[in-house]
């Protein structure tokens, strides 16, 4: 409490957070596109799936504390750009997280619309995962 007022924290989060987890930019001097400019009009599918840092990327320090302010109560919005679910994975909960570019973490079925976690299905595809 600071004045009788609590505080309360909206947090922006961009590809920076994710670089220390393993996770290439798309700008930076060791990004996606900076080494691969032919991938910058048609982002190439087959490359990003065969991106095995992006499926099992851990969440850095920075996202661990973004959960302990949550849990503190003081985080009541989490803004990010990444899709790589890294915020998820650490701990922090749907009630404050807005991905506003989608999230890899999940993928539903197009038939059944059943939801799976997407590590899960990229770790089975060779073992026939159940479509």
């Amino acid at each position: 409490m600071y004045g009788g007022m609590s505080k309360k924290i909206a947090v922006l989060t961009g590809a920076g957070i994710s670089t220390s987890a393993g996770i290439p930019d798309f700008r930076g001097p060791d990004g996606v596109w900076t080494k691969h400019p032919e991938q910058m009009n048609v982002y190439d599918i087959d490359a990003f799936l065969a991106n095995t840092p992006v499926w099992n990327a851990q969440p850095g320090t920075a996202h661990k504390a973004l959960v302990k302010l949550e849990q503190a109560g003081m985080l009541t919005l989490l803004a990010t750009q990444n899709f790589d679910a890294l915020h998820e994975k650490a701990g922090n909960s749907s009630n404050v997280i807005v991905n506003l570019h989608g999230t890899i973490g999940t993928s539903h079925c197009m038939k059944c619309h059943a939801k799976y976690n997407t590590a899960d299905i990229m770790a089975n595809l060779d073992n026939g995962f159940p479509a």
